[in-house]
């Protein structure tokens, strides 16, 4: 269809213009250091990647990173994200000697004809005849015995600079997208916590040479199937794999 072709093009140039926009601001750290085209690269997959997510520009920006080679949200994100919807949650605390040790939440589900919120149960392991709330926790236990590395060695979990130093605020971020992955996973599709993603041992991967492009010619161009070259480029339907791409 001719009018919802000439909408998506639109929408491809307008977000490259607020792309450029974003990246000449130079008040994103996470793409500071980094080549004029790939800042651009960087700040339209947020954008576009972010809208698939639901958020609006500004939130793509700030929320979302690419850690390790994964796209990563931060928790609070993805907890405002489960809000909307329709999930909540109780929050339980473990502490030992008066030092958080874990935390669990109880999630309850909004029933959409009744507007109350529901407790997910599951069968009681100690008498599977009955059912009990569903608790999601993540606690020191599992801290300990989830190696991670940090400064080219592996240590476990718990002995991480932020579990030491903020307990509270990482058990409840372990905790968030943990619930997220086992009870909503379509919530924030293929995203993990930035946290989490921090952990994973990084590869060496090498920048695909087309992130080298001058994307300075496109955002000043106001048609997104010219390349930075001024060349056609495939349609929009053939280009939809490579529009993510850095």
């Amino acid at each position: 269809d001719i009018v919802g072709a000439e909408i998506a093009r639109e929408l491809f140039a307008q977000d490259a213009r607020l792309a450029n926009v974003f990246a000449v601001s130079g008040v994103f750290s996470d793409i500071k250091g980094t080549s004029p085209a790939q800042a651009i690269a960087t700040a339209m997959t947020k954008i576009r990647m972010g809208r698939s997510w639901g958020m609006n520009e500004a939130d793509a920006m700030q929320f979302i990173y690419f850690t390790n080679g994964r796209p990563a949200v931060m928790s609070e994100a993805i907890a405002a994200k489960l809000k909307d919807a329709g999930w909540d949650w109780d929050l339980r605390w473990y502490e030992d000697k008066g030092k958080c040790v874990g935390c669990g939440l109880f999630p309850k589900k909004r029933n959409m004809a009744t507007g109350q919120y529901e407790y997910l149960e599951e069968i009681d392991p100690v008498d599977p005849s009955k059912k009990r709330a569903v608790e999601v926790k993540f606690t020191k236990q599992d801290a300990d015995v989830a190696m991670i590395w940090e400064k080219g060695k592996q240590i476990p979990l718990s002995q991480k600079w932020n579990f030491v130093s903020w307990p509270n605020d990482m058990y409840f971020s372990r905790c968030i997208s943990r619930m997220k992955k086992r009870y909503a996973p379509n919530v924030l599709s293929g995203a993990i916590s930035i946290d989490e993603a921090g952990d994973i041992q990084q590869e060496n991967t090498t920048a695909p040479a087309r992130a080298s492009i001058s994307l300075e010619k496109l955002s000043k161009s106001s048609d997104p199937n010219r390349g930075h070259d001024q060349t056609a480029v495939p349609a929009p339907a053939k280009r939809a794999k490579t529009e993510a791409e850095p």
